[in-house]
């Protein structure tokens, strides 16, 4: 029987217009930066993230080296594309049947959680759920940044679980992204696949969170 439900955050529970790191390289164009980095540096750059997703060092680490390896240099240029890419990062918008698929499943009786990756502070990642209309409906709140590992590490799978109060087979875990759903299967849990990536896979799929109540009826 199920009893806890664990979401991803961003592009499951809310979206943005448009990618922000798409959104960073037109800033860059429009501002006449034209350096690519090197595939080396591409992989010194997802270490980077890496690092500010699991609280080893600061959101704005990642960005002066995006914006460094981008040919852009320290000063006042950077620090107006930082702040238009973070004036960005901050208009999300709710994916479809939320908050109204999270009344349901509360009215239901289930346990909601998060499970989250975010190089930003967590406060910030608090403020774009409760701008949507989800935070209230969280009783799981965990954050790869105080806990110090990311999805698909199985830690933060067991972290939640705890939390929640519930074991793997108790539990149904909702995401986007193939690292994230196939983390939480290996532990044992069941997947269910919404506003996919390519390629991602879920023991269940839906295409939008409106169908997740009536996926949950059928499975009890």
């Amino acid at each position: 029987m199920i009893t806890l439900i664990l979401f991803d955050a961003s592009d499951v529970l809310y979206t943005r217009k448009v990618s922000i790191k798409g959104y960073a390289k037109s800033l860059l164009q429009e501002a006449g930066f034209t350096r690519q980095p090197s595939p080396e540096e591409w992989q010194h750059l997802r270490a980077v993230a890496h690092s500010a997703t699991v609280g080893k060092s600061e959101y704005t680490e990642y960005w002066e080296t995006f914006f460094r390896l981008h040919g852009v240099p320290p000063g006042p240029t950077y620090r107006v594309l930082l702040e238009k890419v973070l004036a960005q990062n901050n208009a999300v918008y709710p994916r479809e049947g939320i908050p109204s698929a999270l009344e349901a499943l509360r009215r239901a009786g289930y346990t909601q959680g998060v499970i989250t990756d975010t190089m930003y502070p967590t406060e910030w990642k608090r403020n774009w759920l409760d701008t949507v209309g989800a935070l209230p409906y969280l009783d799981v709140f965990v954050c790869s940044r105080e806990v110090g590992v990311a999805k698909p590490d199985p830690s933060i799978y067991r972290i939640a679980l705890k939390e929640g109060k519930a074991s793997p087979e108790q539990t149904l875990f909702v995401g986007h992204a193939t690292h994230e759903l196939e983390g939480a299967k290996a532990l044992g849990i069941r997947t269910v696949a919404v506003f996919k990536d390519e390629g991602a896979r879920g023991d269940y799929e839906i295409r939008s969170l409106t169908e997740l109540p009536p996926l949950l009826v059928n499975l009890q």
